[in-house]
């Protein structure tokens, strides 16, 4: 059995969105993300999909934090995977990030206990090289959400770059 602190149970049971339209949109990106992969192997095609889908979701309900998440998150893999988005433009990829990070933004200020918030963050720190930055914002995620295989995951492989081998396996 699986014991949830008060916080995670509070999360857990706090309806995301009050708009079924835009949690549908939502659902079907998840979904659709799950099937055909989001970092290396996804397409510009996937890519658009994902946004396009996303973008009617919050058209929909401006206040869903966790829409803004998921676009930060396909965003992100669009910059550090996409072969276009890498061989860009400083300018380019300048946008991009800033397109993220208005995204996470925004999700932080309508919720800022989204731990996979704090880890999109920790990516974009983590792919830019400001290390310590990094730390921060997977400490806070994994603080949020320790038991999100995500965060698990993304901060297990942080702390074994870093040399924390310790902690990785921890």
């Amino acid at each position: 059995k699986t014991e949830l602190v008060p916080e995670e149970r509070e999360r857990i049971e706090r309806q995301p969105t009050n708009s079924p339209e835009a949690y549908a949109l939502y659902l079907r990106v998840t979904a659709f993300l799950q099937e055909h992969g989001l970092g290396v192997g996804g397409s510009r095609e996937l890519h658009s999909t994902a946004l396009a889908f996303l973008g009617q979701a919050i058209e929909i309900d401006p206040d869903f934090a966790a829409a803004y998440v998921l676009r930060a998150r396909v965003n992100i893999y669009r910059l550090n995977f996409d072969p276009g988005a890498r061989e860009g433009f400083a300018s380019q990829r300048q946008e991009l990030e800033g397109i993220v990070l208005r995204d996470l933004e925004k999700a932080l200020a309508l919720d800022s206990s989204i731990g996979a918030a704090h880890m999109a963050l920790a990516l974009v720190h983590q792919y830019n090289w400001r290390l310590s930055d990094t730390r921060k914002a997977f400490e806070k995620a994994f603080e949020l959400s320790p038991n999100d295989p995500d965060i698990l995951s993304n901060y297990s492989s942080f702390s074994a770059y870093t040399g924390q081998h310790a902690k990785a396996i921890q």
